[in-house]
């Protein structure tokens, strides 16, 4: 019967059966976050923009600019609200008084850094590091030794020599450049500025490999400001076996 049929009409009977077979598993999985929203307790959510199946709301941010993207939804929906991108639920905080309930009233809720992101866990060493540690004792005791031995009044003041004596000699590089008529990119001056600065002040020296580090640490910031479809769906191991997103940032 195969063999009556033309090219057009198997691709028809295809798509068909393609069509058929998304209904049916759209439908079953309905049912079944139906069934566990009525199992559990409904929660009360901020309230967001409409969804769409596995992507959540990810359609209404891609394109354009982020921020403005941001700003007309919550002059929209409100100072609280809440987008779904991909499985990860993220609350969206555009107000002063909103971000006073979350930084302050009820910042012991908050203050932790998300432990599902993918590659903020190789940047942030797994959670190991203050920057990205989730709070607890662990946290609370690093915090306590960064600010009595690195932060500390007397600290700080035993490094402000270093600290004018760099930015003295970017000064004077900056202006002998802009006098002989050359140009000068402020931004890649003060990266470089960094890690001899620091280098300076934990080593007393100054960074051999400073070049080397720049160009790493923008690589680094390029990917991690970016999306990574395993940051969107960390339960998905097809979805992290496809994305080159960990493979890239573990290679650094």
């Amino acid at each position: 019967m195969l063999d009556h049929l033309s090219s057009m009409e198997l691709l028809v009977i295809t798509l068909c059966a393609v069509s058929l077979a998304t209904v049916v598993v759209l439908f079953i999985w309905s049912h079944k976050l139906g069934d566990t929203k009525s199992s559990n307790p409904k929660k009360r959510l901020p309230p967001g923009p409409w969804t769409l199946p596995i992507i959540g709301s990810i359609h209404h941010v891609v394109g354009g600019l982020g921020h403005r993207t941001m700003a007309e939804l919550s002059h929209r929906h409100g100072p609280l609200m809440l987008l779904r991108l991909g499985e990860v639920p993220t609350l969206v905080v555009s107000s002063a008084e909103a971000a006073e309930l979350v930084m302050r009233t009820h910042d012991l809720a908050f203050c932790s850094r998300p432990t599902t992101s993918a590659t903020i866990g190789i940047v942030g060493c797994r959670g190991k590091g203050i920057g990205f540690a989730p709070y607890g004792d662990r946290w609370r005791q690093m915090k306590k030794i960064v600010v009595m031995e690195l932060l500390s009044a007397a600290q700080v003041k035993c490094i402000e020599s270093l600290r004018a004596e760099e930015v003295g000699r970017l000064l004077r590089s900056v202006a002998a450049t802009a006098a002989s008529g050359g140009v000068v990119n402020i931004s890649e001056e003060v990266k470089a500025l960094a890690p001899d600065l620091v280098a300076r002040a934990i080593f007393g020296g100054e960074c051999a490999e400073k070049s080397d580090f720049v160009v790493q640490y923008d690589e680094v910031s390029k990917l991690v400001s970016g999306y990574f479809p395993e940051d969107l769906f960390p339960s998905s191991r097809l979805v992290r076996w496809l994305s080159t997103g960990e493979r890239r940032l573990g290679a650094w």
